[in-house]
């Protein structure tokens, strides 16, 4: 009965936070980190209290510093080192294309990819704005799928 209660728990939980993803963007994993940087905070000092001196300091330290900094500048930073990841990729199949003597067909497949890979890799360095929207809406309905297909298969046992 506990892991099915936990079951259900786990999918409606899903199902919400994809919810409030689609809804709130970057707003809902902001309210997120917020939220578990609190609850760090006061592991950390029950953790003091119960003389897990290390541990209370470190969770108390680590729930001040995820309340305190903003999560938005580490994320606009790993989006331009992924896009700069994409538009040397997207430069590798272009160099690819040149030298390549397959067929026309793969080759015309090839620089379709690359243009693809390097109008994303522009977006993600110039227009993190969109981009972000876009990641937070679909993130959100892949969740609200996911925790829907969970209830759906939980009719059938796993071994």
């Amino acid at each position: 009965m506990k892991a099915n209660l936990k079951f259900w728990f786990s999918s409606i939980a899903t199902i919400l936070i994809g919810v409030l993803f689609f809804m709130r963007g970057a707003g809902a994993l902001d309210l997120m980190v917020k939220v578990f940087a609190g609850i760090l905070a006061v592991s950390g000092i029950i953790s003091f209290i119960t003389l897990a001196w290390l541990r209370g300091i470190f969770k108390v330290v680590a729930g001040v510093v995820l309340w305190i900094i903003d999560w938005q500048s580490y994320a606009r930073i790993a989006l331009y080192i992924v896009g700069g990841l994409v538009i040397l990729y997207a430069v590798m199949g272009l160099w690819n294309f040149l030298r390549s003597h397959r067929m026309l067909l793969l080759r015309l497949v090839g620089l379709v990819s690359a243009l693809i890979c390097l109008a994303f890799g522009w977006f993600l360095i110039f227009g993190q704005g969109v981009v972000a929207v876009w990641v937070f809406k679909l993130t959100g309905v892949a969740l609200v799928i996911s925790g829907f297909l969970s209830l759906i298969g939980r009719g059938k046992k796993r071994d």
